[in-house]
């Protein structure tokens, strides 16, 4: 991330020479060295792990393997610190019955991680868990998973957690709404809202919202919970499809207890959707 490249030029020892390169830093990262610590986090839709394939369930083991750890490389290539995930699966019949998240995880050095069971039919070998997650680098404490109603193989919810950031709790949450129905994301998000009123701020909710600023459930979640998109007007943004963004329906979302000091839209072929990485410090 921007915060942790090498400067730019070599110390010339000159007190001007000096200054110049804090300041042309500063400007290049958008943020300040006053600011203190970074928190380096990232939400991505993994799509069940198929890459581009239109569906899942008719790839080898061996594909899935792959493309979580290309998934794993970009996570580590980001230098995240916290990842929201989507469409994550435990052992599932219809992506190579094993664990994504932990494969993630180790893939990008991530130890700390849990997975909200969303999607949760059959038994055995023949079972399909799936839901949203998060990965860290450090404990995540107290956390809930909260799934919406249950719609078999469409069911979405979210799961939330505190971590510690520059000594403080922050609650952290990653939140799937509904793909087709703009009421059903709108009454979703006020389940989202409902929940995590009470919960320890700042807070940071990060997911694919399936939804446009325009969209009533993002008014909820934004006006609910009193949170900030980095240049919410922004037309440049678009996360989805990845192989020809048009439509920004993944976002990270921040309490004003905290500001982004950057953010960046990546979309690599390992995925429908493309990944959304931001850096985040204390106001």
């Amino acid at each position: 991330m921007s915060t942790r490249r090498k400067p730019l030029v070599r110390r010339t020892g000159r007190i001007f020479g000096r200054y110049l390169l804090i300041w042309a830093t500063a400007a290049l990262t958008g943020c300040s060295g006053t600011r203190g610590p970074v928190l380096h986090v990232a939400t991505w839709n993994i799509a069940h792990g198929r890459g581009l394939a239109k569906s899942q369930g008719k790839l080898p083991r061996l594909d899935y393997e792959r493309n979580l750890a290309d998934i794993g490389d970009s996570l580590r290539t980001w230098q995240a610190d916290l990842v929201a995930l989507e469409e994550a699966d435990g052992p599932s019949l219809w992506s190579g019955s094993f664990d994504h998240v932990q494969a993630l995880a180790d893939a990008a050095s991530l130890p700390h991680h849990y997975r909200g069971t969303h999607i949760d039919i059959g038994v055995g070998r023949w079972r399909i868990d799936s839901g949203t997650a998060l990965l860290a680098d450090r404990p995540l404490a107290d956390v809930r998973s909260a799934r919406f109603a249950t719609e078999l193989v469409r069911s979405k919810g979210f799961i939330w957690a505190q971590v510690d950031f520059a000594g403080r709790p922050v609650t952290v949450a990653s939140v799937h709404l509904h793909p087709n129905s703009p009421p059903t994301r709108a009454r979703q998000a006020r389940q989202v809202v409902a929940q995590l009123s009470d919960a320890p701020r700042p807070l940071i909710v990060l997911g694919d919202l399936n939804c446009t600023r325009e969209e009533e459930a993002f008014a909820v979640l934004t006006g609910g919970l009193d949170l900030r998109a980095w240049r919410r007007d922004a037309d440049d943004l678009a996360t989805f499809p990845s192989t020809g963004p048009r439509l920004r329906i993944d976002w990270i979302l921040i309490s004003p207890e905290l500001t982004f000091a950057d953010y960046a839209v990546h979309c690599p072929p390992y995925s429908d959707h493309c990944a959304v990485v931001a850096d985040i410090v204390n106001r």
